[in-house]
């Protein structure tokens, strides 16, 4: 009887190790889901910055052909505008990103927290929570 209940006991904590193992899994899955998606964000804004600076230098290559028609001033001070609003843009983004990172992390972390510690098993010791499993088995 006592290997039995011993055996039974043993059972109970691997099903509840199992089942944090399982929850860490999932949460480690989704924190994968969300760097992944990160890493495509930054691909694409890298790709935008790049179809940026090409029309900045396509803009340059015209106004150095305006400059023939007596235009560059006018365009070289648009295309030096144009310049400054993408940057602006890009360091917008960068920080927006650079922002997002830590509430992304503390929000992983907050659910991996809540996952583990359950309300009514919160504060209880490995030691109490065998004798509260064994209890449970054994009525």
């Amino acid at each position: 009887p006592q290997e039995i209940q011993e055996e039974a006991n043993a059972k109970a904590y691997m099903d509840e190790l199992q089942t944090i193992v399982d929850a860490l899994s999932k949460q480690l899955a989704e924190f994968d889901a969300q760097a992944k998606k990160a890493m495509q964000a930054l691909a694409s804004a890298k790709a935008q910055k790049e179809l940026q600076e090409l029309r900045i230098e396509r803009q340059e290559q015209l106004a150095g052909l305006s400059s023939m028609r007596g235009n560059s001033t006018a365009l070289s001070a648009l295309t030096r505008r144009a310049q400054a609003v993408t940057n602006e843009a890009s360091g917008l983004r960068i920080v927006a990103e650079i922002g997002q990172k830590p509430l992304d992390q503390q929000a992983e972390l907050d659910a991996i927290r809540k996952s583990v510690s359950q309300p009514e098993t919160a504060g209880e010791s490995a030691l109490e929570r065998l004798k509260r499993l064994s209890g449970k088995t054994a009525a």
